[in-house]
């Protein structure tokens, strides 16, 4: 079900644009999106951003895919946050931006989109836009980690690879302290199954002594009165190496994302 960001008068509007955004009449959707983007409508100023970013309907323009990305990003779309983040990492329309790439990214993660938290994970390993950080960068491909299963083998295996490379030049210590910082996020957020995903994941895999050794019993207890759902894993991937940005308008449009949250 979609959500009409401006009340019942304009559910209309936007089923009607969806359909023919899937049908391929860009024309149409993009001159029914329009004025519901003008009057602040992040679904509406996303797509506007999709389609200008991909040339669909219209001529390919960075510079206007940017300014409707942002407008959405800054109503708190999480999924416009990090085609954002993505954009400035890679230079579209604009040099390079890694610290402006990371700001947006880091609201995307903190959704619980994995492609945003695969991509923190690796700037932060490489002192992209922010400090390196190994303990930040191990913690963010854990999470990414944790919700990848359903999303394919070839994803979780580059992810899970990054992640023990990251660890491989960590100390016991270091491994301690990301992996307390996994569970404290995963709290906060209150993502009650990417925390049962995590507990589950180290029991299963083949992980060093000092990883298996941080399995706090408060967290354990807390598991089962945690509410709340992570976004779904049926949104693409749109990172540094694990991008599928053709199929992301159709995924976004059907609002895939968590109950009571953008």
């Amino acid at each position: 079900m979609l959500v009409a960001i401006g009340g019942a008068a304009t559910a209309g509007p936007l089923v009607d644009a969806v359909a023919a955004y899937q049908r391929g009449d860009y024309a149409t959707a993009l001159r029914l999106w329009h004025p519901l983007a003008e009057q602040g409508d992040a679904d509406a100023q996303f797509h506007l951003g999709v389609m200008y970013e991909s040339g669909q309907g219209v001529l390919r323009n960075d510079a206007e895919a940017i300014k409707w990305y942002r407008k959405a990003a800054e109503q708190d779309d999480a999924v416009a946050q990090f085609n954002l983040g993505i954009m400035y990492t890679k230079g579209e329309g604009m040099s390079p931006n890694h610290a402006e790439a990371t700001l947006w990214y880091r609201l995307a993660a903190d959704h619980g989109l994995a492609g945003a938290q695969f991509n923190l994970g690796m700037m932060s390993a490489e002192g992209q836009g922010v400090s390196q950080d190994y303990v930040q960068a191990d913690m963010w491909l854990t999470l990414a980690a944790s919700q990848l299963p359903a999303l394919g083998k070839d994803q979780r295996n580059t992810t899970v690879d990054a992640r023990d490379r990251v660890a491989s030049k960590m100390t016991p210590p270091q491994l301690v302290e990301a992996q307390e910082l996994v569970f404290e996020w995963t709290i906060e957020h209150r993502h009650v199954g990417r925390l049962r995903a995590l507990l589950e994941s180290m029991r299963l895999d083949k992980e060093t002594p000092e990883r298996l050794a941080v399995v706090p019993g408060q967290v354990q207890a807390q598991a089962g009165d945690l509410r709340g759902s992570p976004v779904s894993s049926s949104v693409g991937l749109h990172g540094l190496i694990l991008e599928d940005r053709g199929s992301k308008p159709i995924r976004r449009a059907l609002n895939l994302r968590p109950s009571g949250r953008r």
